[in-house]
């Protein structure tokens, strides 16, 4: 964001599997030791959109990925951002319970635990669908049928 934007800024590289993002230092920056995270002035934070959102507002960057001076088109962007997500967190269950953690020790899931999350899944997609029908845009999932 930061170099797309053009804001002069100081990257630091995380070695996730050394587990840099849980050292204190950045603790302090983004308590969900999630990656990316900024510290702008005094102001810290995480989460990529949330980064675009305030760098854009707060430095007053003209851009058309998120037109401040456009109230609807804001709603509607911030409405589409919110159900992306929703929608990469509902696969991040999926992705962790029934993949990457069994790999790395976790317990595995039972088999009503993964019908949980797929249907967790597939509501999510659904709702997506239901939102893009209802302002005219093409569904994302093209076939009708979903199997879980």
């Amino acid at each position: 964001v930061v170099t797309h934007l053009k804001i002069p800024h100081k990257e630091h590289n995380m070695n996730l599997f050394k587990g840099d993002h849980k050292k204190e230092w950045y603790k302090k920056i983004n308590p969900a030791m999630k990656i990316p995270a900024i510290k702008d002035g005094e102001h810290v934070m995480g989460e990529s959109l949330d980064i675009a959102k305030y760098l854009i507002r707060n430095r007053r960057i003209k851009t058309p990925f998120y037109p401040t001076d456009d109230p609807e088109k804001i709603d509607q962007i911030d409405k589409d951002c919110d159900l992306a997500t929703e929608l990469s967190e509902a696969t991040r269950a999926v992705a962790f319970n029934l993949y990457f953690g069994p790999i790395i020790g976790q317990k595995v899931a039972s088999k009503e635990e993964c019908q949980q999350f797929l249907g967790n899944l597939g509501k999510k997609y659904d709702g997506i669908e239901a939102f893009l029908e209802a302002r005219g845009t093409k569904f994302l999932n093209s076939d009708s049928k979903r199997v879980v």
